[in-house]
């Protein structure tokens, strides 16, 4: 059965706040419109990101605008490659003392942000200005994810994701499916379909963890690592090896040699998704930050729709884990640049600018009243499988949580462990009870050279 999209109704409140983003939207086109020039006294702080496509253009477009508007601060936003080159940037650039002000690391650095004290907590400018306030107003999932272990906001969220399900519906109709799976069972059925009707991609996904293992435990309301995912503590261990995940991973396997699945490198475009916009390949999973990508291009021709995660058959869903990235203000900035670094951030609160990162990408609004603005802006519109709405209430069910957001120290390090004890399985080279026992060995290896290497003291 597919989630079904909560209606929405607006209330007196948040006609208020439709009324009140008009508004907003008229004053950012007025100051765009004005001639800005840079003061004497202009604090200009360098902010580093990691998007690139569409999302590097959403960027661009927003530090642009906050440079518009005023003049007392002023950002210089960089692109400086994916996720892992950023952070390696980052840290070279902060032991050399040349750090930039703000740096979007990506949701899972956040355990290594803690106990590194290379980051001022987010919530020290806040609670200084007065501001703390506002971070109620945070989809409860998305502040839990940020915030460090004394509750308060270390980073500031910014392009905010979870995985959905992708589906060609003028494939899967062609081929005679007659709505996008919502489980394991109906995909595989689905694809079987698909591939006995010629299809040659049915469906395509990766090996990353992100996508396969993240997002299964999650939906699964399961732990990948006890005590409750790291979040409480860094002497925690991998649970990676478990008859659920262990079953999963072997479907897949299944399916890969079946023909029904497909990886990202055995496709024409080498990457999943762009196989997916490309029409080559019927479904997909994937971040919802590639969602205008996709309704732009194969959309255009075709008619796509975003949908949930899969669950097993008969399994209560559970909420899906959160992806992208935030925005961490780097030790040793002057009182200038903390200034700069707070007015920019709270630009990109304003709910206005949440909703141009949205519409631009398919990233998540991540507070209530831009959450309330978004869904103002499709009523009456066929938002039926629209990856933005089934993205919130996949990280919204009522009465189902997941398991907590994860706090493991030198998980990049581990995701790249994961993928390349898949890849071998894929191979051939080893079975999937092997490569998930050795994944969950070397995770427990880096979970205890992080506690040796920072020690006990969580940054507070």
């Amino acid at each position: 059965m597919h989630l079904a999209l909560k209606s929405w109704q607006p209330s007196p409140s948040r006609g208020k706040c439709v009324a009140g983003r008009a508004r907003l939207w008229f004053i950012a086109g007025l100051f765009m419109g004005l001639a800005t020039t840079f003061s004497a006294q202009a604090e200009v702080i360098s902010v580093w990101h990691a998007l690139g496509g569409k999302g590097g253009e959403a960027i661009r477009s927003l530090c642009d605008r906050f440079n518009a508007t005023q003049a007392a601060h002023q950002v210089r936003c960089a692109y400086q490659g994916d996720y892992t080159r950023l952070m390696q940037k980052a840290v070279a650039a902060y032991r050399a003392g040349r750090q930039p002000t703000l740096v979007q690391f990506l949701d899972i650095a956040v355990r290594d942000l803690m106990q590194s004290r290379a980051v001022k907590p987010i919530a020290d400018l806040d609670e200084a200005a007065g501001d703390a306030q506002w971070t109620h107003e945070l989809l409860p999932a998305v502040r839990d994810w940020y915030t460090g272990d004394d509750g308060r906001l270390l980073g500031q969220p910014f392009n905010v994701s979870t995985v959905l399900l992708y589906a060609n519906d003028t494939l899967l109709a062609a081929a005679g499916v007659a709505a996008a799976p919502s489980t394991w069972d109906e995909l595989r059925q689905a694809a079987r379909q698909l591939r006995a009707q010629g299809q040659r991609c049915p469906f395509v996904t990766d090996l990353e963890a992100w996508t396969v293992l993240e997002q299964f435990a999650a939906t699964e309301g399961i732990a990948i690592a006890e005590p409750r995912n790291g979040y409480d503590t860094i002497d925690a261990r991998y649970a990676v090896a478990t008859p659920s995940i262990r079953a999963h991973v072997q479907n897949l396997l299944d399916g890969y040699r079946e023909g029904w699945l497909r990886l990202d490198s055995q496709t024409r475009a080498g990457d999943a998704s762009s196989a997916f916009r490309s029409g080559e390949c019927a479904m997909l999973l994937a971040s919802t930050g590639v969602w205008v990508s996709i309704r732009s291009t194969v959309g255009a021709t075709r008619r796509v729709s975003a949908h949930p995660f899969p669950v097993r058959q008969a399994q209560v869903r559970h909420t899906t884990s959160l992806g992208g990235g935030a925005l961490y203000l780097m030790r040793g900035a002057t009182a200038g640049q903390e200034a700069a670094a707070l007015a920019f951030l709270r630009f990109l609160r304003q709910p206005v600018q949440q909703l141009e990162l949205a519409g631009r990408t398919g990233f998540l609004p991540y507070t209530h009243a831009a959450i309330a603005a978004y869904r103002d802006t499709v009523t009456g519109k066929p938002v039926q499988g629209d990856a933005v709405l089934v993205g919130l209430d996949s990280l919204t069910l009522p009465g189902a949580s997941g398991a907590p957001a994860l706090r493991l120290g030198f998980y990049t390090q581990f995701r790249a462990a994961w993928k390349e004890e898949m890849q071998s399985a894929f191979a051939g080279h080893q079975p999937v009870a092997l490569a998930c026992e050795r994944t969950q060995q070397r995770g427990n290896t880096l979970l205890q050279r992080f506690a040796l290497t920072y020690g006990h003291g969580a940054v507070r």
